[in-house]
């Protein structure tokens, strides 16, 4: 009698670990088959732009403490793509003078830092514009301040001392400041919606696999 017990807890034994081996085998194929399923969507899902690849707009104006020439009423705003190489302003009020030309620049106040862009055209309907395409990134100096100065050349090194228009750069929220919608850049901060509902979409298949083998192998053999 004693023999017959203890072969009954060997083979009891024996057949709890051959059931561990399954489970964990079966939860190894379920989870590496929801990762998988994850990291394919991840490879053909387009990635986000970068914060760099996202214009921004500044509104120019007869700036105070800035501005010292032309009309008061003249504005415009400005779209810059500095890693794109792309700027695009159009500006409303300012008066075409034969033989001067009117230059816009990016200036980091409180620096020597300032980078032409090009002279405006005077447009038929009486609007100056600049529509700008570099071959190469805008230079990342810490541009605050956008201005259009009168100059009597059209390519000078400097800004002249006639200032018109211009206009601050938006300036990002203080820190411990949080904004009201954060913009997906793609590296750090979060994901993107579609990455997002990918990684839900795989780890609700893992779940529903190990759903699905817990009620095969609580089914009672017949």
């Amino acid at each position: 009698m004693a023999d017959l017990d203890h072969k009954g807890q060997e083979t009891m034994r024996r057949n709890t670990k051959r059931s561990t081996e399954k489970v964990m085998v079966s939860v190894f194929f379920v989870t590496f088959r929801a990762a998988m399923f994850t990291l394919f969507m991840f490879m053909i899902l387009p990635l986000p732009a970068f914060a760099d690849g996202t214009p921004v707009h500044v509104v120019l104006n007869y700036l105070n403490g800035v501005s010292n020439w032309g009309p008061t009423d003249a504005g415009g705003v400005l779209e810059l793509v500095r890693a794109e190489g792309e700027a695009r302003l159009t500006v409303r009020g300012l008066p075409k003078t034969p033989g001067q030309h009117d230059v816009l620049w990016l200036i980091h106040e409180g620096t020597n830092e300032v980078f032409r862009l090009g002279e405006l055209q005077f447009q038929a309907d009486g609007t100056a514009t600049l529509d700008l395409f570099l071959p190469d990134p805008i230079p990342d100096q810490g541009w605050n301040l956008a201005m259009v100065t009168v100059e009597n050349t059209a390519a000078p090194e400097h800004p002249g001392p006639r200032h018109a228009v211009a206009g601050r750069f938006p300036q990002p929220p203080r820190e411990g400041i949080l904004p009201g919608a954060l913009p997906n850049t793609g590296l750090g901060g979060g994901m993107s919606a579609e990455r997002s509902d990918v990684m839900t979409a795989g780890l609700m298949l893992g779940l529903l696999g190990l759903v699905r083998f817990s009620l095969r192998t609580r089914r009672p053999k017949s």
